[in-house]
């Protein structure tokens, strides 16, 4: 049902003689061209929604991938006078193609862009139609197709046509490109078409591009039979209204038509909206625009949730959500390139997007594999430059890849759009999160906008726990906050508690953008932001009404770091006493706001004691006002809350919780408790308590990196941190639980830890 969905939108807009092939196609896996098949899979989808299965596990790591190919068939009729038509695809991880019988091509890189295989001489254009596609495995794929290597345990390997599929039929001249590039602040568009001539006869071509019922001439190409060219020039764009991001934005779209001889060649639709970068700042239609962001980390929801993310409703709603009930209005697709309804959905709600390719943890590629990198780059720009939603190129994720040379070319054909890694200053700050630093840092370059969008290392699974096979990560973390025992609401607190500290002073900071990852991600790494079965509901959990506060235009907050003082320091308020502690005040709007802020002390619900201040806030600024309030603390002593009320321009804002313990300790979670879950179970399922135990008081505090049994001893490593290096160490404790001895490992230079200290 949802691939009718997807027709149906893709029509709105695609040229009328597109014809969509999107459906359920029979599927087989072996390893040739099968003579039947026995089971059906959704186009677009991937192998692993086969009914019935095709195999057991068709998701597994690098190693274990045992075939080399899937195999699709599509019957279909057509009713058409056109002479040509050209088959579009993408699969991942390589595609080739047979119709009627008739071998049409291969092509090696259509994982995340669309190929083209010219079906003229094969297809029956009035009558019926057998299309066949032999669909690569992760092992035949080219390096640029493959997702990183190094994460087979989070990151699905099965193929798939994971894409529309159309037929683009034409009758002597085809459009193989039709661009347009909004220049709204010289109140113009650009337009670069891709003509071929396609008949056995000089053509003299004259086409022309319909916008809103106005015709413009191009100028005139002449054509030799089978050659190509290139027409381009400037139209008039003052009648055309913004395409504005954001909850209160407005995404108008426009519907350009290439037409020659009065014949419609091509159809597309783009969004009139500019960026420039000044300085530390982005203009968004020569705006100051603040990037409340997150991460849709799309080739690792594969695994859990082909279903959702390949149905374009689930879609919508989700990014609805993301933009109206959260406040999100850049998202950074994480890690490789999403089917294409993901940008029109995007195109249409007013979200922005940051397309990041799929390389992590890489060097620059050479030889064959920068060719073939420099293609897929190249196909990757041109197939989607008119998603007035992709915001910016990422060419990589954590890595040493420059393609200096590649960039600066598809910089120049695409000059409404920056590239993240050359424009931004991107930093992931995850220290805080780890416990590693006493307060969360960041140094802004100063000279290019800073983006922060990674900082926050405790994945929470749909079950509300910790991840079992990232127990280097999550449970390491856990660890180093002291959190050796816990439930779902205690993790999820600890989580709202991390986002909370870090958002605060990311804003008190002006960093353009801050996230701390990921709003939607797969399951064996973790997490959502949402509990449990995402196809059937998003459940939010508690640390998005953290962010949807942050997210607010105008807001406020304690500079307070909650986590470090209940779980690190297990602070005590003394009874009687006073609390104070700096404000920040934030202000994402063109002008400046005057804003009265209340600070109040919360016990059971009801408010005890509260003071007031004042504050007046540049526009596009944050102010930190530095103990402007001391509240009294209650005698009694207890757990109680603090919240922080803004009122401005008439509107009253509440910012989240934050907790104190007033002449009582934090709950200690170095000991087991009813419900409770221990972290120690994901290192080594099993443990006795007694031995647990062992292990909690010899390394307390300090992150546990790995826990292994050898013969009867159990080995633990951990890591201790200090202002200028890190060191680890391996802990030998027998089957007692004697510990029999230490030792260090390795000992590693970090200087930069000694900014946060």
């Amino acid at each position: 049902m949802h691939h009718i969905l997807i027709l149906l939108a893709a029509l709105a807009f695609l040229n009328p003689n597109v014809m969509s092939l999107d459906g359920q196609w029979d599927i087989a896996l072996q390893d040739e061209m099968p003579t039947e098949y026995t089971s059906v899979c959704p186009v677009p989808g991937i192998a692993s929604q086969a009914v019935p299965a095709l195999k057991e596990d068709l998701h597994h790591s690098a190693s274990e991938v045992d075939y080399d190919c899937v195999w699709y068939r599509r019957s279909f009729k057509v009713d058409s006078n056109m002479k040509g038509a050209v088959l579009k695809i993408r699969a991942k991880y390589n595609a080739e193609v047979f119709l009627n019988g008739k071998w049409i091509g291969r092509s090696d890189n259509c994982t995340y862009s669309h190929a083209s295989f010219d079906v003229s001489k094969a297809l029956a254009f009035k009558g019926d139609n057998e299309l066949v596609v032999k669909v690569g495995s992760w092992r035949t794929a080219s390096f640029p197709s493959k997702e990183n290597k190094n994460e087979w345990w989070r990151t699905s390997r099965c193929p798939g046509i994971w894409d529309s599929v159309t037929l683009e039929f034409y009758d002597s001249i085809y459009a193989s490109a039709f661009e347009i590039l909004p220049c709204p602040s010289e109140g113009k568009l650009r337009y670069r078409i891709v003509l071929e001539n396609q008949s056995g006869c000089r053509k003299n071509v004259r086409c022309a591009v319909e916008i809103q019922g106005y015709r413009y001439a191009c100028r005139r190409i002449k054509l030799r039979p089978g050659e190509s060219g290139t027409v381009s020039g400037e139209l008039p764009a003052e009648d055309l209204k913004l395409w504005i991001p954001g909850p209160s934005g407005n995404p108008a779209l426009y519907t350009a038509d290439l037409v020659a001889d009065g014949a419609l060649l091509s159809r597309t639709r783009f969004g009139y909206r500019d960026i420039k970068i000044d300085g530390t700042v982005v203009l968004i239609n020569g705006r100051k625009t603040h990037f409340c962001s997150e991460n849709i980390a799309f080739q690792r929801t594969l695994i859990s949730w082909a279903d959702a993310v390949m149905n374009p409703v689930w879609v919508r709603k989700f990014l609805r959500a993301a933009l109206h009930e959260y406040g999100f209005n850049h998202l950074r697709m994480h890690l490789g390139h999403a089917p294409s309804f993901w940008y029109d959905i995007a195109d249409e709600e007013g979200i922005m997007l940051q397309d990041e390719w799929c390389f992590m943890h890489e060097k620059d590629p050479e030889g064959e594999n920068l060719a073939q990198t420099e293609t897929e780059f190249r196909m990757w720009v041109k197939e989607n430059i008119n998603h007035p939603s992709i915001i910016a190129w990422d060419m990589e994720n954590e890595g040493d890849v420059s393609l200096s040379a590649l960039c600066e070319e598809l910089k120049e054909y695409d000059p409404t759009r920056p590239w993240a890694e050359d424009d931004f200053d991107t930093q992931h700050r995850y220290e805080y999160s780890e416990n590693i630093v006493p307060r969360p840092y960041c140094e802004p370059d100063g000279k290019r906008p800073t983006t922060v969008l990674e900082s926050c290392r405790l994945w929470i699974n749909p079950k509300g726990e910790l991840e079992p096979r990232e127990n280097f990560k999550t449970s390491r973390t856990a660890t180093s906050w002291g959190v050796y025992y816990y439930t779902t609401p205690l993790l999820e607190q600890l989580q709202a508690d991390i986002h909370a500290d870090q958002g605060t002073y990311f804003r008190s900071l002006k960093v353009l953008a801050w996230a701390p990852f990921a709003l939607l991600s797969g399951t064996v790494n973790g997490h959502n932001f949402f509990s449990g079965d995402i196809r059937d509901s998003l459940v939010a959990r508690k640390n998005l009404s953290v962010l949807s506060t942050l997210n607010k235009p105008v807001g406020a907050s304690l500079m307070m770091l909650q986590a470090r003082e209940t779980y690190k320091e297990k602070r005590i308020y003394v009874p009687g006493g006073c609390f104070s502690k700096p404000v920040v005040v934030w202000n994402d709007t063109e002008s400046p706001v005057k804003a009265s802020v209340k600070v109040a002390l919360f016990a059971d619900g009801k408010e005890i004691t509260s003071e007031l201040f004042d504050v007046t806030v540049p526009a596009f600024d944050a102010v930190t006002k530095e103990n402007p309030f001391s509240l009294r603390l209650p005698e009694k002593a207890g757990e109680y809350d603090l919240v922080v009320y803004l009122t401005a321009g008439g509107k009253d804002f509440e910012c989240f919780p934050r907790h104190i313990c007033v002449g009582v300790e934090p709950k200690d979670l170095s000991r087991p408790f009813d419900g409770a879950i221990s972290v120690l179970d994901h290192f080594l399922p099993g443990m006795p308590d007694a031995l647990k135990q062992v292990v909690i008081n010899a390394t307390y505090g300090k992150p546990i990196d790995s826990i292994r049994r050898k013969y009867s001893n159990l080995l633990v490593r951990f890591t201790e941190y200090e202002k200028d290096s890190s060191k680890s160490f391996e802990m030998t404790i027998d089957e007692s639980g004697k510990v029999l001895g230490t030792r260090q490992l390795k000992e590693k230079s970090s200087g930069w830890l000694q900014h946060a200290f």
